[in-house]
């Protein structure tokens, strides 16, 4: 199960000072930043407003918990913007919906992996380990989009039997590694739902 998602061992002995250090969240928001920095901006050259920025936006946007990305919009001059997260400039949440739309969701699974990486090399994973060298990993599928007028081509359909109305969705499978005496999870990269080409039933 661990090959599966691409783990093959424990990683080469850390001391417990550096790994302290690489997985502090400075650290860690430092990886984040270094990895979205290099994500494609659809927008190219000449943009005041940073893909890099408006990516980690939104990932203090879920770390505070804000409800939406209208609340989180109240914060765009606080400076602990910069402070703990290192964002330069805090989009509105209309510029937020407009750049993240345009981002190849394929591209966040090298952050996940970043991320995954430095738990390794801080022998975290050991901790999860469950039974005879094997790891729990809890798995669900969720849906985050759904209508009956917005679509596009990558849109999973659900047809009405009865009225023949047209259901248009996202969803994707989540999943985490679990154990069952820790309280922390460590999640894995998301994979979306699709239709395979040439396929009626999603898979």
């Amino acid at each position: 199960m661990a090959k599966f998602f691409g783990w093959k061992g424990p990683a080469p002995h850390t001391s417990p000072k550096r790994a302290r250090k690489h997985l502090s969240a400075d650290a860690l928001y430092g990886v984040l930043r270094a990895r979205f920095e290099q994500f494609h901006d659809a927008r190219g050259d000449g943009v005041s407003l940073s893909l890099a920025d408006v990516a980690l936006s939104a990932l203090a946007m879920f770390l505070l918990k804000d409800p939406s990305l209208l609340a989180f919009d109240a914060r765009r001059h606080d400076r602990n913007m910069k402070n703990v997260f290192g964002i330069q400039r805090v989009p509105s949440d209309t510029q937020m919906r407009e750049v993240l739309d345009e981002l190849d969701p394929l591209e966040m699974r090298a952050a996940f992996n970043d991320v995954f990486r430095q738990l390794q090399r801080g022998k975290v994973l050991e901790s999860f380990v469950f039974h005879e060298g094997s790891y729990l990993i809890a798995m669900d599928g969720t849906g985050y989009f759904s209508s009956q007028k917005v679509h596009c081509d990558a849109c999973l359909q659900k047809v009405n039997s009865t009225t023949g109305e047209i259901t248009y969705s996202h969803q994707m499978l989540g999943a985490c590694l679990v154990h069952p005496d820790r309280r922390e999870v460590i999640p894995l990269a998301p994979e979306p739902i699709v239709k395979a080409d040439g396929q009626v039933k999603n898979d």
